[in-house]
């Protein structure tokens, strides 16, 4: 590490290095932070991933809401794979970590073969990355000019029209009839990383409808509209329903279910009546309907709740665990994203089969499982 003028310059040739960690050393949390960050984050190593994404030790490392903090995020998509699980599962959890701030994600193709921070009046640094994606040297600095005009650059390439991801409410696609539209057009694809409320038998749905929107709403009359719909199509085999086993253990020992992104939580016996209505589900839709996805497909997010998302021929989104019910749906911006969504979802349900159960006995034995554990707790 050479020094220079209140400037630091590190030649780390082979090493994993990520300046993820000095400006998070650098930076006080309880003060109002503004970042931009540029990086070739789908070409970084396998540790430098995980640091940049928000991700230490299995786990994310904003715990809370923090909304003095804003983060500018830009990436070249081109380096994103739809077809590597691994990377399209770790953006998704990188969403998750940030919408715990003021986050927005770009792309840009400047993004590649470098990793450029600069936290406004702080911290700045820069990262070059060889031709092999290995590091060559990482340069940092607290000097205030050059730190305000790395970041001035910085936010240059912010470009709206580039925005991956647009961020909307549940409201808002009620409202506007995004949600039922995104039905009607088809090619349904729903990956389950949670329970929502499209696993609610008829009765519960309606409980809850009335206790989340009130009877006389518009948003109540369109989510009954979405829930006739959205079953008929599911138990014909209309849509591909991927679903994570353990997301069946943690509503049975929480009783937590989003329900159009809100927050509720049944009792024991309206949980054991979920489980039978989704055993029916699965013995009776037409197949190929639905496949469990067992555990995950990486220990790196062993602790971190599985990520759920919908596709369909007009749009797709993200509905984020982030544990605050706000600031979570985000929808595909572009065609682009979109393609890489579609191929990710496709690869797990056409190529995977060691995470992945499609056989029919099986997934009942699993739910008879539970039913016969939820009785217990009765």
């Amino acid at each position: 590490t050479l020094y220079a003028n209140n400037a630091a310059l590190k030649a780390v040739p082979r090493g994993q290095y990520s300046l993820m960690r000095d400006y998070s050393n650098e930076l006080n949390a309880e003060e109002e932070n503004q970042l931009v960050i540029m990086a070739d984050l789908f070409s970084l190593d396998h540790i430098s991933k995980l640091q940049m994404a928000g991700i230490e030790e299995r786990h994310f490392r904003m715990q809370k809401k923090k909304k003095n903090t804003k983060i500018n995020y830009i990436v070249d998509l081109e380096a994103l794979d739809g077809n590597s699980i691994y990377d399209m599962i770790l953006l998704i959890h990188m969403m998750t970590c940030f919408s715990k701030t003021d986050f927005h994600l770009y792309d840009s193709p400047w993004a590649a073969r470098k990793v450029m921070i600069a936290a406004k009046d702080h911290f700045a640094g820069i990262t070059l990355l060889g031709k092999d994606k290995q590091y060559m040297c990482t340069t940092s600095t607290k000097e205030k000019k050059t730190v305000e005009d790395i970041y001035e650059n910085l936010c240059e390439y912010m470009d709206p029209d580039k925005s991956v991801f647009l961020a909307t409410n549940m409201e808002h696609m009620l409202e506007h009839h995004e949600y039922l539209q995104s039905l009607l057009s088809g090619s349904g694809r729903w990956l389950m990383g949670h329970l929502t409320e499209q696993v609610l038998p008829f009765a519960l749905f309606h409980k809850y409808n009335k206790a989340c929107f009130g009877e006389d709403s518009a948003a109540y009359a369109e989510a009954e509209r979405v829930r006739l719909l959205a079953a008929k199509m599911a138990e014909k085999g209309q849509i591909k329903v991927l679903i994570y086993d353990n997301a069946f253990v943690d509503f049975m020992l929480t009783g937590e279910l989003d329900f159009f992104n809100h927050k509720v939580i049944l009792s024991q016996e309206e949980r054991k009546e979920v489980l039978l209505h989704l055993l029916r589900f699965v013995t009776e839709t037409e197949e190929p309907g639905v496949k469990m996805i067992k555990e995950g497909f990486s220990d790196d997010f062993k602790y971190i709740t599985n990520p759920c998302f919908f596709l369909s021929a007009s749009q797709g989104y993200l509905r984020l665990e982030n544990d605050l019910y706000e600031d979570n749906l985000m929808l595909l911006n572009d065609e682009r994203i979109r393609e890489k969504f579609d191929r990710f979802f496709a690869r797990i349900w056409e190529e995977e089969r060691e995470n992945v159960i499609s056989n029919k006995e099986e997934m009942v034995a699993k739910l008879e499982n539970l039913i016969e554990t939820a009785d217990v707790f009765i």
